[in-house]
């Protein structure tokens, strides 16, 4: 985590859309497996705040349309978030619950 540390200053908001990345299984609590620990470990070091789901998340691929008549096959639709999201405080490192709503995926220009 100590490359983070250079990005101190330079980044707000860190949004890790990916399967569980804020899931700590029973008796990896405070070890190397704890999910939690480095989503607040990532906060920390980089002062950003955190957002991870506890839980896997799924997608769908959609044909996007843009301005200009341009489409684009295979583009993927992240949709609502599955499962409790946190937000990791760079200044403790601990997660507080928040609306999954807050940070939707399927309009990333809202994060």
């Amino acid at each position: 985590m100590i490359k983070t540390g250079d990005w101190k200053g330079l980044i707000r908001r860190i949004v890790i859309y990916a399967c569980a990345p804020a899931d700590t299984a029973p008796g990896n609590e405070g070890t190397r497996g704890d999910g939690q620990r480095l989503c607040g470990e990532l906060a920390l070091w980089s002062g950003a705040e955190v957002i991870a789901a506890r839980d896997t998340q799924y997608y769908n691929t959609v044909d996007a349309s843009y301005s200009g008549g341009r489409r684009i096959k295979d583009t993927i639709d992240f949709g609502d978030w599955e499962g409790p999201v946190y937000s990791f405080s760079p200044d403790t490192g601990y997660p507080t619950t928040i609306a999954a709503s807050t940070f939707s995926m399927s309009n990333p220009s809202t994060i």
